[in-house]
């Protein structure tokens, strides 16, 4: 509290009281203040204290409610500038992500791009039943892109070569032919799987059958043969053999219930059970997809089909 405040503030009470006592004092000079007059003023200068002390009192609450609101509000504010500063720091770290990015776009890999959209266009339309035409290339023919992986169908993504410290000469022999042989197969079961994929791709289904089936038994502990099982049950479900194709997708249910493949096995399996006239067991794996999997793609083509089944 400033003091020059506290002291105007008791000027009023210092003048009642001075009053009060100069009274007295002129009583008592000219001998006419009886004792009575006497005591009468100084209850009075008593009263004028008691009094003075509430209303300072009253007066240092008042302006305390009018002062700490004043701070709490300069806290705020301070409070507020340092979250803005943090955010513009915040701003300018993204800002320089995305330049780092759009400089980083100058090395997109073309041909990795065109395999990814490739395996897009074929999920969409075998899945979903979405016809997209392959893109033109500027002789004019279409854009045959090698689909290197299934990524967008299978999310398979072929691990990096591992790193393995020196060893002793004999043991590094041993442990080198180990891993080419490792890579020779690793090799031979993607082209295999590349070979069936294209052969879908190029609408030779029977073909393509053939060589998902040669890939699942062959590799049976490699990642994409839930999506070997699954794009075998595409073909047959292409050829017309929705019978053979609903068992292939009753494969990738069963056998591999967290695959990326599951919810589209139950969209074709429902669709080929409806093919087959068993509309009330097509029915049932429909519905059954679109309660578990509402908001996926899946559930709304396979409301879709419900009520249009073609």
């Amino acid at each position: 509290m400033n003091s020059t405040t506290t002291s105007s503030r008791r000027i009023p009470a210092l003048v009642l009281i001075l009053a009060a006592l100069a009274a007295l004092t002129a009583l008592t000079m000219s001998g006419c203040a009886s004792k009575g007059d006497f005591e009468a003023l100084q209850r009075q200068v008593r009263a004028n204290r008691v009094e003075t002390d509430h209303r300072l009192t009253d007066m240092d609450q008042r302006l305390g409610e009018k002062v700490e609101p004043v701070q709490a509000r300069q806290a705020e504010s301070w409070a507020e500038v340092e979250q803005m500063k943090t955010r513009l720091g915040q701003l300018q770290n993204q800002v320089d992500g995305v330049s780092a990015a759009q400089q980083s776009t100058k090395a997109v890999n073309l041909p990795e791009m065109s395999r990814q959209i490739e395996a897009m266009r074929l999920a969409l339309s075998s899945q979903l039943g979405i016809d997209i035409a392959a893109p033109e290339t500027p002789e004019g023919g279409a854009a045959k892109a090698a689909i290197a992986t299934d990524q967008k169908t299978a999310a398979f993504t072929p691990a990096a070569p591992a790193q393995t410290a020196p060893m002793a000469p004999a043991a590094s022999a041993a442990q080198a032919a180990q891993t080419s042989a490792k890579a020779d197969s690793g090799d031979a079961a993607q082209t295999l799987y590349d070979r069936a994929l294209e052969a879908f791709k190029n609408k030779k289904y029977d073909e393509s059958q053939s060589f998902f089936e040669e890939f699942y038994t062959s590799f049976p502990k490699h990642p994409n043969v839930s999506s070997a099982m699954f794009w075998r049950g595409e073909a047959f479900y292409q050829m017309g053999r929705f019978s053979e194709a609903a068992l292939e997708y009753e494969n990738v249910k069963s056998k591999f219930p967290k695959s990326n493949k599951y919810q589209s096995a139950m969209l074709k399996q429902g669709m080929s059970l409806y093919k087959m006239n068993q509309k009330d067991a097509g029915k049932f794996v429909l519905d059954d997809l679109i309660k578990r999997f509402p908001d996926s793609p899946e559930a709304k083509r396979a409301k879709s089909f419900i009520q249009n089944p073609s």
